[in-house]
């Protein structure tokens, strides 16, 4: 019986020496190999194959197994601790396959594929592989579910039996080189060697073109090479479990391609800076053609530093922000994706550009000299302003119709540049660039106008007559000269204005206020105009004219307000004027403008109002107008009086009320007066009075009578002789005149008649009447005859003597 042993160190921590965790990482094993194979195995197996009776895969270890001769396999799998003491040992075994690793990567682990599952605690555990076939593969999971340190035993136990099957121990000794490699020169690589088992104590011969390189006998082999070549290296190894040797050949070429790269005096990388602060978004790939110079760049890889050490990687080259300021150098190693050992670093600069910046100019209007509204504009003139202060060298500036065409740089304008249409802004866009970075520019823009220079048209002088005052000055309204000075030109485009002086209108000095009182009286005064276009103020025309108050005539009226007497027409009234400065011309007229008079006197014969014009003869004309007024009258009409007949020591009064056009004075009881202007009269004494009313223009008097009824507010019936009776006077002629007098409970004191002089001595039934307040009632009648009842109140007051 043979025994072959794979002994599997299951260690959760400390180091490892192989790993096969996962499927494709297999170890292969046959029955001549009983070397123990020492690994680390951590956590559970990898997701995707089927486990089967495996309900968990802790510290998974594979393996792979190949058929040599057709058969039946009988292996027995034990598992002891580092003491020898048995420990649990599960299984899982998949096949049969044509390779090892298809099943691995094609998910080929199922239930239908599985040869035997094994998940009990034993520390011996038996799998059979029937039927086993020549050059089929076997896969075999072993989980350790203790997590121990262990070694595992495989023992095929049916190898004496004619029906066994043997292993083939050819996967284990082999032995592989990488794939052919392009090298670059001067460039170290290293040939590494993988055997089939790992496991094989092997010894190693190298040979370069088929010939022996002495002393080599380690499992590596370093080349090198300062030309270019293309050498064979071969791998022999022998090992005393391996009936033959085994070998791998590999082809180095031996290339140079790093000098074709272009690592230095690299074209700087500018970026327009769009604040103006030294810092800018660069693309560092841009240049990655010219690095490549002569080679692909898409067979290179390219790696950015900020740091010749190349320690500090840009991670986004295509949208790197500089950390410096302005100027930064960036550091790029090249190497090449395919051949081995071909890196170069080179280095090149950044700049972050400033922008130019386009300065916003001023509008530039021009005062049209011909007002055909065309102007050619010196759009070159404007250079100086616009890089106000940048380097001209380092700039260009254009000119352009629109925002689009200035941002695309189309259609530049002719520096010399008529605008497009008369006397409509037209907007100018401006762009300034880089010279060496067209894209980094800044635009702004301005306005082109012709303007239109307003038209003088001269005026006449502005001669005016002086108004009544004949002061020599007058408030002139010089907005009214708008319309005429403008002769049809648009009133909202042109604004005027007037001043003093020539100098004052050239430049806007202190204009005059547009209701304008000349300076000096009766002297010729120039006022300038300034007609000055309302878009711009510097483009205008200026004219004069002067202004000058004119001494009107004056003269007097000797009395402009007469009366006519209507009652007594025909009738002609006399108005005359005098005070004469000068020689006039004269001219009376009625309210209808009929000419009546040319002399200085009228003579009137209907009320009304009638105008004088007295105009200068001087050629000016100044004339003066003064009106008259001949006012109606007639003789009065009396309609009322208001009189007083109480009376306080004799002081009657009469105010009389008259209807009537004209002027009236009175007198009483005297046709031939005096008379006076006002219609009162006081101390009238009680009786019958006739009042006269004149009318002053001798057009008639009116009168009429009345009488004035005295009654006393007191008496005193004490014997002295004075106010002893309390009687009415200026009624004893009216014989139906009676007098009741009450005390002031109503009782009747006495009755009488005025017209037989009586009156009441304060005895009632022959005794005196105590002192006191006693009422009157007395029925007479008036001056027109018309029945009247007076009433009122007087005190008796006795005194003793």
């Amino acid at each position: 019986m043979k025994k072959f042993y794979l002994l599997f160190l299951f260690l959760i921590i400390g180091f490892y020496a192989f790993s096969q965790d996962a499927c494709a990482s297999a170890v292969p094993f046959c029955n001549d190999f009983g070397s123990p194979d020492t690994i680390i195995n951590g956590g559970n197996a990898e997701s995707g194959p089927d486990y089967g009776c495996l309900s968990t895969q802790p510290n998974p270890s594979w393996s792979i197994l190949k058929i040599q001769d057709a058969g039946t396999l009988q292996l027995e799998i034990s598992q002891v601790d580092n003491n020898g003491v048995g420990i649990d040992v599960d299984f899982i075994c998949y096949g049969p396959f044509n390779d090892p690793s298809t099943p691995c990567q094609n998910g080929l682990l199922t239930a239908a594929n599985t040869v035997a599952c094994s998940y009990s605690s034993s520390a011996i555990e038996n799998l059979t592989i029937s039927n086993a076939q020549v050059g089929e593969y076997y896969l075999i999971l072993i989980t350790n579910f203790s997590g121990q340190d262990g070694t595992l035993t495989f023992t095929q136990t049916n190898v004496n039996n004619s029906n066994a099957g043997q292993s083939d121990c050819s996967i284990v000794c082999t032995v592989s080189l990488d794939n052919d490699q392009s090298v670059c020169l001067d460039s170290d690589y290293t040939l590494t060697t993988t055997l089939g088992n790992a496991s094989i104590n092997a010894t190693y011969k190298w040979f370069k073109n088929g010939v022996e390189i002495v002393g080599e006998t380690n499992d590596e082999l370093v080349v090198n090479s300062s030309i270019v070549e293309t050498d064979t290296y071969k791998v022999q190894i022998d090992s005393d479990t391996c009936e033959n040797s085994s070998d791998d050949e590999i082809i180095i070429s031996f290339v140079d391609v790093t000098s074709n790269l272009k690592l230095s005096n690299i074209i700087p990388l500018e970026m327009c800076n769009n604040a103006n602060d030294g810092f800018a978004s660069f693309d560092l790939t841009i240049n990655q053609t010219e690095i490549a110079n002569t080679e692909n760049p898409l067979d290179y890889t390219f790696t950015y530093y900020k740091d010749a050490d190349l320690t500090q990687q840009i991670g986004n080259p295509t949208n790197y922000n500089n950390v410096t300021a302005y100027n930064e150098t960036v550091y790029v190693t090249v190497k090449h994706n395919t051949f081995i050992g071909c890196v170069a670093t080179a280095q090149f600069e950044i700049h972050a550009i400033d922008r130019p910046l386009a300065t916003q100019l001023d509008d530039w209007n021009y005062c049209d000299d011909d007002n055909d509204g065309f102007y050619e504009f010196d759009l070159e003139s404007l250079n100086e302003a616009i890089y106000n202060g940048q380097d001209p060298d380092k700039y260009g500036i254009t000119f352009y119709s629109s925002q689009e065409d200035a941002e695309n740089s189309n259609n530049p304008l002719p520096l010399l540049y008529t605008n497009a249409t008369a006397f409509t802004a037209e907007e100018i866009f401006i762009r300034i660039e880089n010279n060496d970075i067209p894209t980094c520019f800044s635009t702004s823009s301005f306005n082109i106008h012709v303007i239109r220079t307003p038209e003088v048209t001269q005026i006449n002088d502005w001669v005016v007559c002086d108004n009544e005052d004949n002061d020599g000055f007058n408030e002139f309204d010089l907005a009214t000269l708008t319309s005429d000075l403008l002769n049809g030109q648009d009133e909202t485009q042109i604004n005027v204005s007037f001043y003093q002086s020539q100098v004052d209108a050239d430049y806007k000095i202190t204009p005059l206020a547009l209701n304008y009182t000349n300076k000096e009286a009766f002297e010729q005064e120039e006022v300038f105009v300034r007609l000055e276009s309302a878009e711009l103020e510097s483009c205008y025309s200026t004219t004069s004219f002067h202004i000058q108050v004119i001494q009107n005539s004056i003269f007097d009226i000797v009395e402009d307000t007469q009366y006519i007497c209507v009652n007594l027409l025909p009738q002609t009234v006399h108005f005359e004027i005098e005070n004469m400065q000068d020689a006039y011309s004269y001219s009376w007229k009625d309210v209808n403008g009929n000419e009546l008079s040319t002399t200085t006197s009228l003579d009137a014969e209907a009320a009304g109002d009638y105008t004088i014009t007295a105009t200068t003869t001087d050629g000016n004309d100044c004339a003066t107008t003064k009106t008259v007024h001949l006012l109606p009258a007639n003789p009065a009409n009396i309609i009322d009086f208001a009189i007083n007949e109480y009376w306080k020591e004799e002081n009657f009064s009469i105010d009389v009320v008259v209807l009537g056009s004209g002027v009236y004075e009175y007198a009483i009881d005297n046709e031939l007066g005096v008379y006076q202007d006002e219609p009162y009269f006081t101390n009238v004494t009680p009786g019958v009075h006739t009042i006269y009313v004149r009318e002053k223009n001798n057009c008639g008097i009116s009168s009429k009578t009345i009488d004035v009824f005295g009654f006393s507010p007191f008496f005193t019936p004490n014997g002295d002789g004075k106010h002893d009776i309390w009687k009415v006077q200026g009624i004893n002629f009216k014989p139906l005149a009676k007098i009741y007098i009450f005390d002031r409970y109503g009782k009747l004191m006495t009755q009488f008649y005025p017209a037989l002089n009586e009156g009441w001595d304060g005895n009632y039934n022959g005794v005196n009447a105590p002192d006191g307040d006693y009422w009157f009632t007395a029925e007479m009648t008036n001056y027109k005859g018309e029945p009247i009842i007076r009433k009122g109140h007087f005190s008796l007051i006795r005194t003793n003597n």
